[in-house]
């Protein structure tokens, strides 16, 4: 006579394709033995055989055991992040910003300004736009052909900053309603290095 004890694999699941792993049919008999009473079975309204019952229940317990535990590991808090990490995530941030710093500079030499003139600018521009939700200015530097910008993606292109007004991956002058020039640049010509307008 069969029992949860002296059932085979093959008892359990007939059809070798359809059984599960080693470890989950060790922890279903486990499971089966220790866990699901003569209530469960009866309760189960099931017409198996009873041990056949306690399989059939414990396998049900353990696979949904196995999905908690999975959404749990997708919805968990991020784990804390260790000193020496937030440090190193500190200095990575202050060179980012002066390396941002400098890009501001940069561009304002090129539009024929000085970076706080530009900065200036940009803040005018961001202000501009943000009655729109997804007007965050985001710069995404030169404009590449056949890149995806989404709304609020600020890039130079032909001479100007353009801001993206909505998703788009046209050129800025291919699409007019799909980007709004923001900044103009003044023609500058270059005598010993120094730009002058």
């Amino acid at each position: 006579m069969l029992s949860v004890y002296t059932a085979e694999d093959s008892d359990v699941w007939p059809d070798a394709a359809s059984r599960p792993p080693p470890e989950l049919r060790e922890e279903i008999r486990r499971v089966a033995r220790e866990e699901i009473t003569a209530e469960d079975v009866q309760d189960s309204g099931c017409t198996f055989a009873p041990w056949f019952t306690k399989f059939y229940l414990a396998e049900g317990r353990v696979r949904s055991r196995i999905d908690a535990a999975k959404e749990r590991k997708v919805h968990a808090s991020p784990p804390a992040r260790d000193p020496a990490e937030l440090e190193d995530l500190r200095r990575r941030l202050a060179k980012l910003e002066r390396r941002v710093s400098s890009i501001v500079k940069t561009v304002g030499q090129v539009f024929g300004g000085n970076d706080r003139e530009l900065a200036q600018r940009i803040d005018e521009v961001a202000r501009r736009f943000a009655d729109t939700e997804r007007s965050r200015l985001k710069f995404r530097g030169l404009y590449e052909h056949g890149a995806s910008y989404d709304a609020g993606s600020a890039v130079t292109y032909d001479g100007g900053l353009w801001v993206a007004m909505q998703d788009t991956c046209t050129a800025p002058r291919a699409a007019p309603g799909d980007w709004k020039l923001a900044v103009k640049a003044g023609r500058t010509k270059y005598v010993n290095g120094e730009g002058k307008t």
